[in-house]
């Protein structure tokens, strides 16, 4: 009887493994609705051999940059026709998303949470930046701050990549670019909006400064080149002064009053172009 019994469990395990989904991950990251079908469908169609016709595939696709997945069972079917080449059409049908998955991308939501909270209470103190202004040709602004931004963030940093990267492990995944923005507000008013890209290889995070903005909402070009003819507003006389103040090294300046006004050349600047500040 027992040899019997095991015979029995056997074939029923090796039926069950027989009928049991393979499991594949694909990515597609920044991924729209339909995306998630057409990724899906174009493996199944690709990947999934005339002999295999009739099985059942569970394919997963995981988008990093919105933190999410969805997951489909996918199988090919063969359509015969007496006079006329079998034909080969994928079906597919979504399931529910594998729970190593789901745990995953909740870690990695969790941690990118932190890390925009942690960028949010951040502000650059005016001892690395004294003001937006100071981005103007300035060859050590973008360093500074990015060098500020990586040690004050460190911790939250380094928690969103290994999350990224753990996943990327896990299911085999190639492009794990994720691109996020913050704003990080500087002490003195106005802020820069960073980019941060996060690899998992090599394990890494980018930060690149996307704008800089002053605290009466004007962007600051970085190039000086950019200065002349620019309209700028002005709520405040001692922020025209902290404008010239900048500018001014350019042979630039503009009218001390409020409102909208522009950059024009000027002909006796306080500060002359070979002056330091």
């Amino acid at each position: 009887m027992r040899i019997v019994y095991a015979g029995l469990l056997f074939l029923f395990l090796q039926s069950s493994f027989a009928h049991a989904a393979q499991q594949e991950y694909l990515e597609c990251n920044d991924c729209v609705t339909s995306g998630y079908e057409t990724k899906v469908t174009q493996w199944g169609t690709q990947n999934i051999e005339p002999f295999e016709s009739g099985q059942q595939f569970q394919v997963t696709v995981i988008d990093l940059t919105n933190t999410r997945a969805k997951s489909f069972m996918v199988s090919k079917q063969a359509m015969n026709s007496p006079s006329k080449p079998t034909r080969y059409i994928v079906s597919i049908s979504e399931t529910a998303v594998p729970l190593a998955v789901n745990n995953g991308l909740s870690s990695l939501k969790a941690s990118l949470q932190v890390l925009k909270s942690n960028a949010a209470a951040t502000t650059i103190p005016t001892n690395v930046i004294k003001n937006a202004w100071e981005f103007t040709n300035c060859a050590y602004c973008k360093n500074v701050t990015q060098q500020y931004l990586r040690n004050t963030l460190n911790s939250s940093l380094t928690s969103a990549v290994t999350s990224v990267s753990e996943l990327a492990q896990a299911f085999d995944l190639v492009n794990t670019n994720i691109l996020n923005r913050y704003r990080v507000n500087f002490e003195n008013g106005g802020y820069v909006l960073i980019e941060l890209t996060m690899n998992s290889n090599p394990h890494e995070v980018l930060i690149h400064i996307v704008e800089v903005v002053d605290k009466d909402l004007n962007t600051v070009p970085l190039d000086k080149s950019k200065l002349e003819d620019l309209s700028v507003r002005v709520t405040e006389l001692s922020h025209a002064d902290t404008i010239n103040s900048f500018i001014s090294k350019f042979q630039l300046h503009i009218s001390r009053r409020t409102g909208v006004v522009r950059i024009r050349p000027c002909a006796d600047c306080d500060e002359k172009p070979d002056d330091d500040e």
